[in-house]
């Protein structure tokens, strides 16, 4: 079989499997009055979608050594929700949701996998004042962690987050605890492989209706499996803010503060500096939402002998709702990463700087309330200090869901 008609027999299956899926779940969502199902009380939100993405550069490579390739993402979930006691279902509910991901390469099968993503959260909020959250988020991917390591190398990782707070009048406080695991499949990788530990605590003041001001600190240990490169550290971080109604048609959640993180090994440099925190939602009209994100603080770096690498970051997305069932989006970023010890690249040495920045757009239809489709297109882009490490990527992606 040529490539050619290979290719265009994928395209065929996946057209296909978009027929079906409308078809199947037009015959299901006819026959009833809820997009749910229900088995007494839980509801079960079954979905399927399927994707089919361009990327010009699957392995985020530099100028002329880029891959391309078409990617096919058949996504298959269910989405759960139950109220521990269904007369006060707010008040005590259980939710959660799982889908994989059967993703095929078109050209480089060797990357053909099958992702899993599970989300589960317990809320409880008791009489006496008291709430307790527990939630866990569980994924096996071979997609990029963040925006320093570029290779699709396997790997999962699971977070376990409870929280306990208790409100008295204006006064809310809270205490929370969260576990991080990651591990990657290769024995090659297994000196990434680590545990982080955060525990957190925060103090509340309601100053107006829906506005409140916050302390906040965390304590965090990141222990690795071994340590050959990388090592274990401590880290002490203390914020105040703001959080709720900022301003009008202004809401979220505002942090500054200070952060410090000292390494066990001795050779590794250790992180001070100030931090912040910014997730904003402006309400502009009935139909435009603008959303910003910001963040600066320090992450663990795998590059060289860095212990460590500053993230700073800015992101704009608007969200405008065209016509009744045509939504549009867009937005960017933009970042700057720096390290803190001396390497050589080549004939380079210097201390590696990334500047990274990207943009993208989509447009979203409601074909029914339970089937949906979008259109969209990104670009990203890294411009480092060792152009070994500079990459730009494309991806155009067409998308058909159906969820009840």
């Amino acid at each position: 079989m040529s490539r050619s008609h290979g290719k265009n027999m994928k395209a065929l299956l996946s057209c296909a499997l978009a027929v079906f899926l409308v078809s199947a779940f037009n015959g299901t969502a006819s026959a009833q009055y809820k997009p749910n199902i229900h088995v007494g009380a839980l509801e079960i939100h079954p979905y399927a979608c399927v994707e089919q993405t361009y990327d010009s550069n699957i392995y985020l490579e530099p100028r002329n050594r880029e891959n391309a390739d078409n990617i096919t993402d058949i996504r298959v979930g269910t989405a759960v929700k139950l109220p521990i006691i269904p007369e006060r279902e707010e008040d005590f509910l259980i939710e959660g949701s799982y889908h994989a991901d059967i993703i095929e390469f078109w050209k480089y099968k060797h990357r053909d996998r099958v992702d899993h993503h599970a989300r589960g959260l317990l809320d409880c909020t008791f009489a006496n004042d008291f709430r307790l959250r527990i939630r866990e988020r569980f994924e096996k991917t071979a997609d990029p962690p963040d925006s320093e390591r570029t290779t699709l190398d396997k790997r999962y990782r699971n977070v376990v987050n409870p929280t306990l707070s208790y409100t008295r009048e204006k006064i809310t406080l809270e205490g929370g605890y969260e576990m991080t695991r990651d591990a990657y499949d290769e024995n090659r990788l297994n000196n990434l492989n680590r545990t982080d530990h955060v525990f957190t605590g925060t103090c509340f003041y309601q100053v107006l209706p829906k506005t409140s001001v916050l302390a906040e600190y965390n304590l965090g240990l990141i222990k690795y499996d071994n340590h050959r490169t990388n090592s274990n550290s401590t880290e002490n971080q203390a914020r105040i803010g703001v959080i709720g109604k900022l301003w009008p048609k202004l809401t979220g959640t505002l942090k500054v503060g200070y952060r410090y993180v000292s390494y066990d090994e001795s050779d590794k440099t250790d992180y001070s500096n100030f931090t912040m925190f910014a997730n904003l939602k402006y309400d502009m009209t009935e139909r435009t939402i603008v959303n910003l994100f910001a963040d600066r603080t320090s992450q663990e770096s795998s590059y060289a002998s860095n212990s460590y690498y500053e993230m700073n970051k800015v992101a704009l997305n608007v969200d405008h709702l065209l016509a009744e069932r045509l939504r549009l989006d867009g937005g960017g970023f933009i970042g700057y990463n720096r390290y803190p010890v001396t390497t050589i690249e080549g004939d380079d040495i210097g201390k590696r700087k990334d500047f990274l920045w990207g943009a993208n757009a989509g447009l979203k239809y409601d074909i029914k309330e339970w089937l949906f489709v979008d259109v969209g297109y990104k670009f990203k882009q890294r411009t480092s200090r060792f152009s070994v490490y500079d990459y730009n990527d494309h991806k155009i992606s067409a998308q058909l869901c159906a969820k009840f």
